[in-house]
C-alpha cells in the first residue's frame, strides 16, 4: 500500500434492513524511515561555573521531522544509572533543534565522570 491518507468504511444492513455505517478517515500510511542525528557542539564540558565550557550542548536533527511525538535524552553514568531526564513533545509533537545541560544531576549535583547520552524519539506510528 503506498504512503498517503486513507479511510475505511464498513456499513452492515440487519435481517429487519436497519443500516449502520461507520467510518474512520485520516488513516496515515507512512513507511519513511526515521533516524536522528545527535552531534555534541563542543567537546569540552567542565560545568564548574567559571564561564567556560560550563553547559554541553546536543544539536538534533531527526530525517523525517513531522509526525514526532515525544522524546527523551538521558544522561547515564558510567554505572549504568540514569542521572539527568530531559523530555518534551508530548503536547507540541516537536523535537528542538538542541539540548542543553549543565551538567546536573536530578539531585542537582554536579558529579565528576564519565557520561553517556542515550536518545529516544517517538513518532506518531510508535516507533522509536
Amino acid at each position: 500500500m503506498p504512503d498517503g491518507l486513507y479511510s475505511y468504511r464498513i456499513t452492515s444492513i440487519n435481517a429487519a434492513e436497519n443500516r449502520s455505517v461507520t467510518e474512520l478517515k485520516s488513516i496515515r500510511v507512512d513507511t519513511r524511515p526515521t533516524s536522528v542525528t545527535i552531534r555534541i557542539a563542543e567537546p569540552n564540558f567542565s560545568p564548574s561555573g567559571d564561564g567556560f565550557a560550563d553547559f554541553l550542548t546536543f544539536n538534533l536533527t531527526a530525517s523525517v521531522p513531522d509526525g514526532l511525538s515525544v522524546w527523551t535524552l538521558s544522561i547515564v553514568g558510567s554505572d549504568k544509572l540514569i542521572r539527568k531526564t530531559l523530555s518534551g513533545g508530548a503536547l507540541t509533537g516537536l523535537m528542538p533543534d538542541s539540548l542543553t545541560w549543565d551538567g546536573r544531576t536530578e539531585q542537582e549535583k554536579i558529579e565528576e565522570g564519565t557520561y553517556t547520552a542515550i536518545f529516544l524519539l517517538q513518532n506518531i506510528r510508535r516507533e522509536t
